[in-house]
């Protein structure tokens, strides 16, 4: 099994999913055109608590990763006693699967124990990569860093690469998909096109952008280098292994507000929990996928993503525990449903009627300093804001089509059907604020 996921590359950059009329991801629109689209999949507002909800398939309340983390100063990181994808794979399958995390990490402290061998500690055979952003690094040297200069992990050991980012990451996988036994599970987490903005090598760069253009033209070449990457590594796995290969690809929050052109509202993207930070982009491809070009409108969240390759791999996901640490013997706390049942279904309502998104900070068991979450229906969204200014509940019709809320409707003068629902979703929002809470020890 293949994941992908993208950073900072929101619904509004991604061609079948953009109201824009020329689109910057070809490959990205073919695989949507070979599988079943999601209009309505929820990540977190920022990457290192997406990271962590695919990998356990739970909550960032529940793995104290709500915000994205600033490894050189971050106290907490993904817990060792966590259950990971690899872990499941390796310990409850009947086969046993090799595995590899391919890019950026992102959920580790370099406060703590062996930073380099974290994402091994969480179960991968191997991470080639970055251990977070591209200007980030354990031991910095003097010289600029970013998509040309960076500091890369091999399997725990520290090398400072100056291939470009994107291609030594689609490099990388490769290499992996080849070398790695069947069955295998390879996640391949590209740090494009997060910032810091660049102009992408020569032959990734047909609209010859150059330094001097603006931050929004520099933005949208790296996602056109992204999606060319994307589209040399698709092509180059063998076609007998691509034709039994079950690809997710997922976008890991909404695009960086700085570059979010009209007619979405730039205010709302990354960092937010309004639709356009949160409803993020994930296609499935393979052959679950029961027909080709279909799209579905369930609400779905990155932590189905765990259970949904539990069932490929004939796991039982309900019947899991922990297996680590002093929680082992108990039954883990799951918030995700198999996808499956979807893929086979286009017209399948989908495993839930209310999705959540959260946010806070700082990472770790609180007390926190602001808080924000969100919960939607199809067609009506809430949102709790808790920060230093006290505590808001925000009400939106959505507007499907941009992405956006447009304005909180007025609770004092709410309509029959507006009132049901929101007392839903506040009931809802109530219920999920007091399960997720977990005590760490």
């Amino acid at each position: 099994m293949l994941v992908v996921i993208s950073d900072d590359i929101g619904a509004d950059k991604t061609g079948v999913y953009s109201v824009h009329a020329e689109s910057l991801t070809p490959t990205l629109d073919a695989l949507a055109a070979e599988g079943m689209r999601f209009t309505n999949a929820y990540s977190s507002p920022s990457c290192s608590p997406s990271r962590a909800t695919l990998l356990t398939g739970r909550l960032p309340s529940r793995t104290g990763i709500g915000r994205w983390m600033q490894p050189a100063s971050e106290e907490w990181e993904l817990q060792d006693d966590e259950l990971t994808i690899p872990e499941m794979l390796r310990e409850h399958a009947e086969a046993r699967y090799s595995s590899a995390v391919v890019g950026k990490w992102h959920v580790a402290s370099f406060n703590q124990r062996r930073p380099t061998r974290h994402a091994l500690r969480q179960g991968f055979d191997h991470h080639r990569g970055s251990l977070a952003n591209p200007t980030t690094a354990l031991h910095p040297d003097d010289q600029r860093r970013g998509y040309f200069h960076w500091e890369k992990n091999v399997d725990g050991r520290l090398e400072w690469s100056d291939t470009y980012m994107t291609t030594d990451t689609v490099d990388e996988a490769l290499a992996l998909i080849e070398e790695l036994p069947e069955p295998w599970f390879v996640w391949v987490a590209l740090n494009a096109a997060h910032e810091p903005l660049h102009v992408p090598p020569d032959h990734l760069n047909p609209g010859g952008v150059t330094e001097s253009d603006n931050a929004f033209d520099k933005f949208d070449a790296d996602v056109i280098a992204f999606d060319m990457e994307l589209g040399r590594m698709l092509d180059s796995i063998d076609p007998e292994v691509r034709e039994a290969l079950t690809l997710v690809y997922v976008g890991d929050n909404g695009s960086w507000n700085n570059i979010i052109r009209e007619p979405y509202n730039a205010n709302r993207g990354k960092g937010s929990t309004f639709e356009l930070g949160v409803n993020v982009p994930m296609i499935v491809t393979g052959p679950h996928v029961a027909e080709p070009g279909s799209v579905s409108d369930a609400l779905v969240n990155f932590a189905d993503l765990f259970p949904t390759v539990a069932e490929l791999a004939g796991v039982d996901a309900d019947a899991l525990t922990y297996t680590h640490g002093a929680r082992a013997g108990e039954a883990l706390d799951l918030d995700g449903a198999s996808l499956l049942p979807l893929l086979a279904d286009p017209s399948d309502p989908g495993p839930r009627e209310v999705n959540y998104a959260e946010a806070f900070w700082p990472n770790g068991p609180g007390p926190y300093e602001w808080r924000r979450r969100t919960v939607r229906t199809r067609t009506h969204k809430l949102r709790r804001v808790t920060d230093g200014d006290g505590e808001r509940l925000l009400f939106y019709r959505l507007n499907t089509t941009l992405l956006d809320e447009g304005d909180a409707l007025d609770t004092t003068a709410l309509s029959a059907d507006e009132q049901a629902q929101y007392d839903l979703l506040l009931a809802e929002l109530t219920r999920l604020e007091s399960e997720l809470v977990v005590s760490w020890d």
